[in-house]
């Protein structure tokens, strides 16, 4: 289905993501990586194409370049659950989430 929507318009972003989903899920992580960073090229804040792509490296035990989707994710996350009245509060840094990519 996926590929379908992609053959008839390359630029549909959620295609692509959910076609990177499907990839990894078949353990295809060289097309689902690809799939996702077209994703990002074209949403560098896309949130879910981040926690995606962050999932197919550590998978491949690509804990280094999965970091930092996992804390692009990470720091999302807390600027939205905190808002605007809580930025004072620090981010998650590299250092701190070296606990959250060890690989397997």
């Amino acid at each position: 289905q996926f590929q379908e929507a992609l053959d008839l318009d390359q630029n549909m972003m959620e295609a692509h993501l959910y076609m990177g989903v499907a990839l990894h899920r078949a353990n295809r992580f060289d097309d689902a990586a690809k799939h996702l960073i077209r994703v990002l090229q074209d949403e560098p804040q896309n949130t879910e194409a981040h926690w995606q792509l962050a999932k197919v490296l550590h998978a491949q035990e690509l804990c280094t370049e999965a970091l930092p989707h996992y804390l692009s994710v990470l720091n999302a996350s807390h600027a939205n659950m905190l808002g605007p009245a809580h930025a004072h509060v620090p981010a998650l840094s590299p250092t701190k989430a070296q606990s959250f990519c060890v690989p397997r």
